[in-house]
């Protein structure tokens, strides 16, 4: 989340339930400035203004549930599963006097201009898995084998709602490169028509086509020309979703 700040105040803040405080923090984490990272601190750093008579600081989530950017992973490191809590370790607290705002080596001005939206993190990804189907020569027609496959492909797709696919059509070398380049885009457009037929969401879905690059085997034989006409599949994983 982003729901972390500092209140000052002459009187300490007491509670002992988990209604939202009735305070706006002086020093706030920039919004959509996810803190997630779980091998290294973020550091938080900002001016406030002194009205006088403070004597505690207030460390929390200030904001209204509506108002926080919530994340969740998908997959814990070194768990099988991802949880909805977490938990924030605070360190190195510290309050500076400073004559002026430029005598600060504050960082938060600097994240609020970084910040994008929505947050950077629900645009990483890991490959879970990566396999490939097999075309006849100058043909973009799905075999037995390949449906096969595919239907494979649906299963997975179907019990993992937040995988999402990526679909990469290719050539062997035989013909032009314009010819070559078409031709692995009909052979990822057939494999994107038959998904989408059986129940697949297109929104899911995610078609590059690449003709006769990144060969997989030897293009001056037979076999090796087989197994470059292929489509390739990179089953992906957000690291991050919404939390609703």
């Amino acid at each position: 989340t982003d729901g972390i700040g500092a209140y000052f105040s002459s009187d300490r803040i007491q509670g002992n339930d988990q209604l939202t405080l009735p305070y706006l923090g002086q020093i706030e984490n920039p919004r959509l400035n996810v803190v997630d990272n779980v091998n290294s601190w973020t550091k938080i750093s900002d001016t406030y203004v002194a009205g006088g008579g403070e004597k505690y600081v207030t460390i929390g989530n200030f904001r209204t549930d509506k108002e926080l950017t919530i994340l969740q992973r998908t997959v814990q490191d070194g768990a099988e599963y991802s949880n909805d809590w977490a938990y924030l370790y605070i360190d190195a607290v510290s309050v500076i006097p400073v004559k002026n705002e430029s005598e600060c080596s504050c960082v938060n001005d600097l994240v609020r201009e970084a910040v994008h939206d929505p947050p950077l993190q629900l645009a990483d990804v890991r490959e879970v898995e990566f396999t490939s189907i097999l075309f006849d020569f100058d043909e973009y027609s799905l075999t037995a084998d390949a449906r096969t496959e595919l239907n494979r492909i649906l299963n997975l797709l179907s019990r993992n709602k937040e995988f999402y696919l990526r679909i990469i059509g290719y050539t062997d070398v035989v013909g032009s490169d314009d010819y070559n380049l078409g031709l692995s885009e009909h052979r990822a457009e057939s494999v994107i028509k038959y998904l989408v037929d059986k129940g697949a969401a297109a929104d899911r879905l995610e078609m590059v086509w690449k003709g006769s690059a990144d060969p997989v085997a030897d293009n001056t034989t037979p076999d090796g020309r087989a197994q470059n006409r292929r489509v390739e599949f990179q089953m992906l994983q957000p690291e991050f979703t919404r939390y609703q």
